[in-house]
């Protein structure tokens, strides 16, 4: 039985942060297996409170993905209140020399901050999705939960509304380097493992990969070989 299935990812603006340090924001050329983890979560009504469920989904999945429009990196900004939980604890620094970890201690509750916050304006994608033994959902039930989703779908933050249907279709191919040839033309992102040395590409890419879902922290890195 197929194992591969797509979604298709585009926007008048998506949200695609990667790692941050201090108030500026990076922007990746694809989505992490978390955000789409979460996009599929949402589709099918798995609530913050279910973390093993996400935690399963997240590790039985790997990802192709074929970018038919890149778009346009702007930088918006957003006001950060130094109080929230999340702003306390260890973080990055780098004082232009080094790069390490210090411990952030929040601030007052009144007192903010403005920080940036990249979009990616006019992106195009296909995500093509392998499940992996064990995984809680198959693709029929993933599909149909993504037409008729229970929470909103978005693409990074929630103000970011997809542009056409995510729910893609399943594949007849066993493979991701034969599935990404079945889904149009752009540039490829195949995992280093599922391309063979020397017969793809030549670029190599580290993407952030995933979350741990009850802690919710980010964390680990996915490696691609590019294929422009």
């Amino acid at each position: 039985m197929p194992n591969l299935f797509t979604m298709r990812l585009a926007a008048p603006i998506a949200s695609l942060s990667g790692p941050r340090i201090d108030t500026v924001g990076d922007s990746l050329p694809i989505p992490t297996r978390s955000m789409i983890t979460g996009i599929i979560g949402a589709a099918l009504g798995i609530s913050y409170d279910q973390p093993q469920v996400l935690q399963q989904l997240q590790d039985t999945m790997r990802l192709a993905v074929v970018v038919h429009r890149a778009g346009t990196v702007i930088r918006d900004y957003q006001t950060v209140r130094m109080a929230l939980p999340h702003m306390t604890g260890p973080m990055w620094w780098n004082d232009g020399k080094q790069l390490g970890v210090m411990k952030r201690e929040g601030g007052e509750p009144e007192r903010t901050i403005t920080g940036e916050r990249p979009l990616t304006c006019d992106y195009d994608a296909t995500v093509i999705i392998e499940l992996l033994d064990g995984a809680p959902f198959g693709i029929a039930q993933i599909l149909n939960a993504l037409r008729n989703p229970i929470f909103l779908l978005c693409i990074g933050q929630r103000s970011c509304i997809p542009s056409m249907p995510i729910a893609g279709s399943p594949l007849e191919a066993t493979k991701l380097v034969d599935g990404v040839s079945m889904v149009g033309t752009g540039t490829v992102y195949l995992p280093a493992e599922c391309a063979q040395s020397g017969k793809f590409g030549d670029l190599y890419l580290s993407i952030p990969a995933g979350r741990e879902w009850m802690s919710r922290e980010h964390g680990g890195s996915d490696t691609y070989v590019v294929r422009a």
